[in-house]
């Protein structure tokens, strides 16, 4: 067991949670609260934490080697965890575990359970309301002490060396549908994955069904998008340089908007000329549309939402860029998600710009993108 520790001299030489401990004549950076609310020794006693586990921190790593790109790996956990209500009892925080009641001995020990004198410090100062209504706007910082308070209790709980049952006994929460003990490596393990990580309370009042439709939103939202193998051209007004386009700008913006043709240039390599923009109506002189992802006009893009219904009989929708409705899509520059591997170089090609939409689409629901590409000055073309 003493393989797994850190040697130590004192207890600023450890992590937080531990305590430079001494056992046979060894000095280890040992856990602090190993047992509650009785002292247990440190040769893994019945019950209590098991510290010598594979990191998380290994398992995430090697969850993102599964693909070249690991912003497409997604984690998703349904565990057990705290839930943070206005009773502390409820909540499963023991009086133990915040010193209010117990021996002497179990006082100090409770008063080394940081997480739970933040809560008991947060609840004196508390000036908001939150101690009576913890899941209120305003209050999410006095949730997330809280929180931690139930999930600090609920490992203190287990190390009792003295009575096993009560390790076997204790849980972090219920619901109608159970009991269930913490998770807390598949909690570190998603939040570990940020936005691509979701982690769900199995003891939720509403059941695993939200847990689960939560994360069928998070895939079908990292899938439900169009990668573009070619850029959209981005005007249909030929120039050999960018005088050609500034002197064809000044022609068809308004006097009040003359400055605006000073942005105007030749792409090169297109032979098209460039306009930029903020808003569509930047670009209506032209006829074009603005793309905001890359600050520019296009030639506008026909996207066709195409449904499939039970009879076989199908219904076509219009999208519109920028609406914010259900009918709305926009452009997303996605450097990762749309890189199209060139067979010899292995760079990336394409133009590394996506269509996503307002909504997650439904399973009858096909996409069609018609759009005139630019191809880099080898003639006109239109990718389908």
């Amino acid at each position: 067991y003493d393989l797994t520790k850190s040697d130590c001299q004192s207890n600023e030489d450890c992590d937080e949670g531990r305590d430079c401990k001494e056992s046979s004549g060894k000095k280890k950076c040992r856990p602090y609260y190993f047992s509650f609310p009785h002292i247990a020794d440190y040769f893994n006693p019945p019950g209590a934490p098991i510290f010598s586990l594979t990191p998380v921190v290994q398992y995430y790593s090697n969850f993102r080697s599964l693909k070249p790109d690991p912003a497409k790996v997604l984690v998703a956990a349904i565990n057990g965890d705290g839930q943070v209500f206005k009773s502390d009892a409820k909540s499963m925080i023991a009086k133990k575990c915040l010193g209010e009641e117990g021996t002497e001995a179990q006082k100090a020990l409770a008063a080394k359970l940081h997480h739970c004198v933040a809560y008991k410090e947060a609840k004196e100062a508390d000036k908001d309301g939150c101690v009576d209504d913890p899941n209120k706007e305003g209050c999410e910082l006095f949730y997330d002490v809280k929180l931690e308070c139930i999930r600090q209790c609920y490992i203190a709980s287990k190390g009792n060396a003295k009575n096993v049952q009560t390790a076997r006994n204790s849980y972090v929460c219920e619901s109608q549908f159970g009991k269930a003990d913490y998770g807390s490596r598949y909690v570190q393990l998603g939040q570990m994955f940020g936005p691509n990580g979701i982690v769900s309370n199995i003891c939720s009042e509403d059941g695993i069904a939200p847990a689960l439709q939560k994360i069928a939103d998070l895939i079908i939202s990292r899938v439900t998008k169009v990668c573009l193998p070619l850029p959209v051209r981005k005007s249909e007004v030929d120039c050999n340089i960018t005088s050609d386009c500034v002197e064809y700008a000044r022609g068809v913006y308004p006097e009040e908007d003359q400055g605006k043709a000073e942005l105007a240039i030749c792409e090169e390599g297109s032979g098209f000329c460039e306009f930029s923009c903020v808003a569509n109506s930047d670009c209506e002189p032209f006829g074009l549309a603005c793309n905001k992802a890359i600050g520019s006009c296009q030639v506008p893009i026909v996207v066709t939402k195409k449904f499939t219904n039970l009879d076989g009989s199908t219904e076509l929708e219009e999208l519109q860029l920028g609406s914010e409705d259900a009918t709305g899509y926009l452009f997303k520059f996605e450097p990762d998600d749309c890189c199209f591997p060139d067979e010899d170089t292995k760079e990336c090609t394409g133009s590394r710009m996506a269509i996503t939409f307002n909504e997650n689409l439904a399973a009858n629901a096909t996409i069609e993108v018609k759009y005139a590409a630019d191809l880099g000055g080898q003639g006109e073309g239109e990718t389908e």
